[in-house]
């Protein structure tokens, strides 16, 4: 009886905007960079861009060719230098040879993000609704043998209370019937 709940959701992947990657938006697929501030922000945002491009020229996941730890270090030590480079943790040594001089330049040209603000913490009544949410999600969960994450993904759930996005996928279709209104109820 959830046929068409596989179909629903496989025709969601048809979506060719789900394929279109936004090279301005690199850093937001970057775990950790939300604190970084200033040149080191600038520095890691160039960087991101440079990974995804070079991720999309090679058709290869961005980790495979530079691993956010990597990237990270790199930015809050702004290497300047080859040698400095290749001091960095776990950072490849092939790569130092076949894009060390512009990764050195994409930080040497690190403007200064003056204007980014890390997303404010959540509220206790904040942090209150995402846990009824998310017992709501586990208890429909559990009654169908799911995992809730299929259902509702936290990171999903915590764009909703934290940002009022509800044009998540968990108040369409199958998902609105099984628990998205009694979710939308909550906010």
């Amino acid at each position: 009886g959830r046929l068409a709940w596989a179909e629903q959701d496989s025709a969601l992947l048809l979506d060719e905007s789900l394929y279109t990657t936004d090279l301005s938006q690199a850093i937001d697929r970057l775990k950790g960079a939300r604190n970084l501030r200033g040149r080191r922000r600038a520095a890691a945002a160039g960087l991101a861009r440079w990974r995804e491009e070079e991720a999309l020229r090679m058709n290869r996941p961005r980790q495979w060719i530079l691993r956010d730890r990597v990237l990270l270090d790199m930015a809050t030590k702004m290497p300047t230098s080859k040698k400095a480079l290749q001091r960095i943790d776990n950072f490849p040594a092939k790569l130092v040879q076949r894009a060390g001089d512009r990764l050195i330049r994409i930080i040497a040209e690190a403007g200064n993000d003056r204007e980014y603000r890390p997303p404010s913490a959540p509220s206790e009544v904040q942090k209150r609704v995402l846990k009824s949410m998310q017992s709501m999600v586990a208890e429909c969960a559990d009654n169908l043998a799911l995992s809730a994450e299929i259902i509702a993904p936290r990171k999903e759930l915590s764009a909703v209370v934290m940002n009022g996005n509800t044009d998540s996928r968990v108040f369409r279709d199958w998902r609105r019937d099984l628990v998205g209104e009694r979710l939308l109820a909550l906010l």
